[in-house]
This record gives C-alpha cells, sequence and structure tokens, in this order.
C-alpha cells in the first residue's frame, strides 16, 4: 500500500494539471511544466497510516519533442519511479503517468487546476477501486515546491495523507 500511495505522490509533482481554468496568455501549458525540469531533492512527510519522514532525488527533463515531460525519482528506501506527463490540447488538460520499480502505478486520471496568480495546482483523481486523491502543488519560487495529497477509499476514509518539500538542485 505505502509502495502504491508513494507512486501517487510521485506523479502529484510531475506538474499534472487540467487547465480548465484558463492559463494567463504569459503561462503556456509548457511553461507550466517546465517548472519540473532540472534536478530537485525532495523531503516528504506521511501523516497516514503511520507517520514517517524519507527523502527523494528527482531529474525532470522534455523528451519526444518537448510533447512529453519525463522524471526520474530515486526514494531514500531504493524505490525507482518513471514519471510522464504532457498536455492534450483537445482535452484542454494535462495528464501524467507514474510507473514504479515494483511493477505498480495508479489505474485511473489525476487532475488538476492551474491558479497562475497564486502559482498552485489544485489536484483531482479518481482511481480503480473508487479510491480518490484530493491535493495540491504550489512554487513559492523558482527554486521551491511543496505539496499536500489525501487519498482517500470509496467511503471518504483518508487511508493515506502525505506532504513534501522540494528544492532544486544547483
Amino acid at each position: 500500500m505505502l509502495k502504491h500511495t508513494l507512486l501517487i505522490a510521485f506523479f502529484v509533482l510531475l506538474a499534472s494539471c487540467n487547465s480548465q481554468a484558463p492559463l494567463h496568455a504569459a503561462e503556456s501549458p509548457s511553461d507550466v511544466l517546465s517548472r519540473a525540469v532540472g534536478s530537485w531533492t525532495y523531503t516528504y512527510k506521511i501523516t497516514v497510516p503511520t507517520k514517517m519522514t524519507f527523502t527523494g532525488e528527482e531529474t525532470g527533463k522534455w523528451i519526444l519533442g518537448k510533447k512529453f515531460l519525463q522524471s526520474n525519482t530515486t526514494l531514500s528506501n531504493g524505490d525507482t519511479q518513471l514519471g510522464l506527463a504532457n498536455y492534450s490540447k483537445e482535452a484542454k488538460t494535462f495528464f501524467f503517468w507514474t510507473f514504479k520499480s515494483d511493477g505498480s502505478f495508479p489505474l485511473g486520471a489525476t487532475t488538476g487546476t492551474w491558479d497562475e496568480d497564486s502559482e498552485t495546482m489544485t489536484l483531482e483523481g479518481e482511481y480503480l477501486g473508487g479510491f480518490s486523491l484530493t491535493g495540491f502543488y504550489r512554487y513559492p519560487d523558482a527554486d521551491q515546491v511543496e505539496f499536500e495529497m489525501e487519498l482517500m477509499s470509496p467511503d471518504g476514509t483518508v487511508v493515506f495523507a502525505m506532504s513534501a518539500t522540494g528544492t532544486r538542485k544547483k
């Protein structure tokens, strides 16, 4: 369960968002995704089901003609993850997927709404088995990211809660 939920947390950090809230003219979909490009160090704090803290290293880069953002993450517990994010002009939505070294990945869609003024992405997800996700991430500045998320069971019980802070490596 912990590995599955860490997977969800990773793809949340990859700038998945739904552009149903209009982007400012100055902020294109690639501008939003470009925030995750580079090398980052993360500290994760889990509060549900068990309190724990761990770290991770992530690298984000554009691939396939700048159509997808790819991120590779190594967690301090030895797990690795591959994330992909892109933007669909037709759906006016950012999509992303995360695959873990244990073979797991979330079965469902995560979307979000980007607010340029607050530099915040509000997230929602619906997953196989009736599980759902809510959360947000924001960029206090170009070299910092913070996020929180909760995963709920079909009856609305929080089964996983986590926050994270990331710092761009110089």
